[in-house]
Formats: C-alpha cells, sequence, structure tokens
C-alpha cells in the first residue's frame, strides 16, 4: 500500500529539528499577510486573469520606468487594496506588518515588470505568462526506493517553476515574506525540485531559487549539482516518516533539537537540518524522544478502526459523482483519513477546474449525500479536505492521553491542557498562560462532550501540576457537570 506525506508534513518535521524560531533576517509577518502576498503573485503571472502582467503592460509605450509605475499603481488598486479592505478587522492590530507588506508587493511589481521586460526583449515581442510560468502547481509524485518495503506518494503545491520557451532549462521558485527560516525554504524548494525530475518536467539544466521579500527582495540562486546530496538525505527522510524504510510499519517522529546553519550553503545547511533529524546519508536513526509540544498517538490511544472499508469506497465514489455531476470532476489524491468523530477525503480538481469551484460544492454534497449537515472542505497541503462525520464515532479514553502529558514544572507549573485528537491522531494542546488562547469558548449539542472534555481538562492540570502552582475557581449555574 503507498504511503502518502505531503511537502509540509516533511517541512514541520524539519523545523521541529531546526527549532521553530526563523533563523533568518527580515521583520516578522503573519499567516494571513503571506497567504495575501502569495495571491498577489499569483494574479500577476496567472494566465487566466485580466490583472496578470502581460495584460497590464500589453498597450503601454515599451518603458521600463512606465511599466514599473502602472504595474505597482495596479498591483494595489486592482489586487492588494481590496483584499486589504476585505480583511481590516484582522490586520486593525498589525500595522507594521501591513506597511511592509505593501512595500513587500511594491517590490515585487516592479521586479516583475523588469523581468517582464527582459522576456519581451524591451517589449518588442508578445508573450503570454503561461509561455514562461506554472504558477501554484499541485504536484504528486510517487517515490520508491531499493530498501523501502512500500512506495510513498508525495504531495504538495509549488509556488511557481519558470522554464525558458523551446529550451531545456527550468527553475523551481519559492516565494518567502518576512522572516524567513533559510535551511527550511531551501529544503522545501529542492523537495519540489526532486519531485518534479522524477516526472515529466525531469531533463535538461535546472535549478531552484527562493525570492524571500522582507520586505526587500533578496534572491537565493541555486544549482542542481549543489543540492543532489541533500536530497538523497531528504529521501531518507521521506522514508523514516512514512515507515518504510524497514520491518516498522508506523511513521516515526523526528524530535526537537536545535540547530546551527549556514544559509548561504545549501547542501551543508540542509544537511545540518537532516544531521538534526535523525538521518544519515546510510540510513535512518531510530533514536526516540520524547513526543513534541503537538505529538503523535500512538495505536492504543484510540481505537483506529474505524467505519468498514465498504462505507469508505462508498463514500468517495458518491462525493466524486455529486462533484462530477455539478461540473468540478476530481480525483483521489490520496487515502481516506480516518479520525475518532470525522473522515477526511482528499481530492484533487482535475486540469483546469479552480479550487474555488470546487470549495463551492459544499451546499450539493450536504443534500446529496444526506448529511445533518454540510461538509467542512478546506485547502489542507495543497489538496481539497472534505470532512464528513464518522459514522462509528470513537471514544478516547483519559489513559491513553496520560502518556502523553507535559512534565511538572515544580517551580512554573504547567498551564497547558489538551484540546483534543485531530483528523491525524496527534494530540492538540492549548497553553491557557499564552497570548493567543487566554480563554476558551467549548460548544456543542447536548451529549456531545462538552463537559467530559472539561473533566478530561482540568483533570489534566492537576496531573501536571502541585497545590502551589494551581488554582482553580470553577462556576457552575446548571450545578451538574
Amino acid at each position: 500500500m503507498t504511503i502518502t506525506l505531503t511537502v509540509s508534513e516533511v517541512r514541520q518535521a524539519l523545523q521541529r529539528a531546526a527549532g521553530r524560531k526563523p533563523a533568518g533576517e527580515g521583520s516578522p509577518s503573519t499567516a494571513l499577510l503571506g497567504t495575501m502576498f502569495h495571491r498577489v503573485i499569483s494574479e500577476l503571472l496567472q494566465d487566466d486573469t485580466e490583472w496578470n502582467v502581460a495584460s497590464v503592460v500589453r498597450d503601454l509605450e515599451p518603458d521600463l520606468e512606465e511599466w514599473k509605475k502602472v504595474l505597482t499603481g495596479h498591483t494595489y488598486d486592482r489586487l492588494l487594496g481590496p483584499l486589504l479592505t476585505n480583511q481590516a478587522g484582522s490586520l486593525r492590530d498589525h500595522g507594521i506588518q501591513v506597511m511592509n507588506l505593501w512595500k513587500a508587493v511594491q517590490d515585487a511589481a516592479q521586479w516583475f515588470a523588469d523581468l517582464w521586460w527582459q522576456i519581451t526583449e524591451h517589449g518588442t515581442k508578445s508573450m503570454s505568462p503561461s509561455d514562461w510560468f506554472r504558477v501554484e502547481s499541485q504536484v504528486v509524485r510517487e517515490l520508491r526506493q531499493p530498501d523501502w518495503t512500500e512506495s510513498v506518494s508525495l504531495l504538495g503545491q509549488m509556488d511557481a517553476v519558470l522554464r525558458i520557451p523551446g529550451e531545456d532549462h527550468w527553475c523551481v521558485l519559492e516565494w518567502k515574506l518576512g522572516q524567513t527560516s533559510p535551511v527550511i525554504d531551501i529544503a522545501q524548494a529542492c523537495l519540489y525540485h526532486l519531485m518534479l525530475t522524477c516526472g515529466e518536467t525531469a531533463g535538461g539544466s535546472s535549478a531552484l531559487a527562493v525570492v524571500s521579500f522582507q520586505p526587500g527582495r533578496h534572491e537565493a540562486l541555486f544549482q542542481s549539482t549543489q543540492f543532489a546530496e541533500a536530497q538523497g538525505r531528504l529521501l531518507n527522510l521521506i522514508g523514516q516518516m512514512a515507515g518504510v524504510t524497514g520491518p516498522r510499519s508506523t511513521r516515526a517522529a523526528v524530535d526537537n533539537r536545535v540547530i546551527s546553519i549556514d544559509p548561504e550553503a545549501p547542501a551543508a545547511a540542509v544537511n545540518a537540518a537532516l544531521n538534526a533529524a535523525g538521518v544519515s546519508n546510510a540510513g535512518v536513526s531510530t533514536a526516540n524522544s520524547r513526543p513534541a509540544a503537538v505529538s503523535c498517538v500512538t495505536s492504543d490511544t484510540a481505537n483506529p478502526a474505524g467505519p468498514p472499508e465498504a462505507w469508505l469506497s462508498e463514500t468517495r465514489d458518491r462525493i466524486l459523482r455529486v462533484l462530477r455531476k455539478f461540473g468540478v470532476p476530481c480525483r483521489e489524491s490520496r487515502p481516506p483519513v480516518i479520525g475518532p468523530t470525522f473522515v477526511r477525503f482528499s481530492l484533487f480538481p482535475d486540469g483546469g477546474i479552480r479550487q474555488k469551484k470546487v470549495l463551492s460544492g459544499a451546499p450539493e454534497l450536504h443534500l446529496h449525500l444526506g448529511l445533518p449537515a454540510e461538509p467542512v472542505m478546506s485547502v489542507v497541503d495543497g489538496t481539497i479536505a472534505i470532512d464528513i462525520p464518522n459514522p462509528q464515532r470513537e471514544s478516547v479514553a483519559f489513559s491513553s492521553l496520560l502518556p502523553w502529558l507535559p512534565e511538572t514544572d515544580e517551580t512554573l507549573g504547567c498551564s497547558r491542557v489538551p484540546v483534543g485528537i485531530d483528523l491525524s491522531r496527534r494530540w492538540v494542546w492549548c497553553d491557557l498562560a499564552g497570548s493567543e488562547s487566554p480563554h476558551m469558548l467549548v460548544v456543542g449539542t447536548t451529549g456531545s462532550g462538552k463537559s467530559q472534555w472539561l473533566r478530561a481538562a482540568v483533570a489534566s492540570l492537576i496531573r501536571t501540576n502541585t497545590p502551589d502552582t494551581l488554582q482553580l475557581l470553577l462556576i457552575d449555574p446548571k450545578q451538574n457537570a
């Protein structure tokens, strides 16, 4: 059976090994602003939009400075400005980050104007962005090594691939906004390059480039010969994570070990991260470690049986039929993920179908599948994730949580409580002392488990604290908890 991993999962494993804090330069940004930045870049290079760089400069005089001025104004008026207006409430406290985003977008627009000036030979040739760029490409590649017990399907969504028309030269492009993690960014680009060299894009001379806007532009370009060894070791890490490198059949975790890196040496930098992850040239380390903050749940923490195979196959086929009937044909991209209360089906839209159109199909699936509510549909790791209620909902015993409780600190105590188990059967934690979650609102229908969760949260606090580090004030208006 093919094991499925995503590029995001491999990136997260390297982040845990390298330490969570970014090691690069630049001003910190937010996930929302990063999404906006990537959306603007995509619109400038997409072929099916009137806002791309070619459409904007097509009727202008061949004057580079004029191109830069017009494209910069267009990028704000048509692309970034509406996004900022729609998210004004969420961005109220991020004025500096928004200003840095605008500076980055300005720099990107002028860079693309300069790039398009060169591509069109000073505006004398008519070109389409699709002649040169593949933007936000979804890639699925099956990988296999001689010592693996199973093949591994790796999924991801690249920022862009640049290919010179009529020539055998191509380059993987990764865009980054704000403070970067140079090693992790290079490793991610290495993964996408590896996926392409295993597929139809193989051949010719190739490279990868990480272009970061911090907000000023910084470019790092590497030829394929510079990271060939690192890609081999990334394959070892993938094999370790998928659990296919030996007799073990469960995925391995990568522990937290802080490392020092050199962003100017791509092979050495990625190799340092892989050393910290316990991956050698010859094989994979099997050293055990204490679970990280979000820890993998072992197979005996919850009943993994889940719904029968027949239900999974039938539900998948019904989802695909409904979407096809309404003009959004898709295909399954990875096996269903069975969580305690939901089953996640992952799909890729067929060629020419935009993700937004697939995501609009939730009401139709609600009706035609006879679900109690609309399914939750989202883009996760470059795939369309559809979460359907598990017909055989599982209970998770508190005893299964005990091995994963944080260590007790008799001086500072522990403010982390378990939120629950995610679809990947990993414990998710909330730090009540953290600035992002000082309050929690737990909602649900009668009998859905709100009181049981509260008891588990209180019990976990009691187990990880002492009378000197924990005080509880409990108010129970109904007096039946």
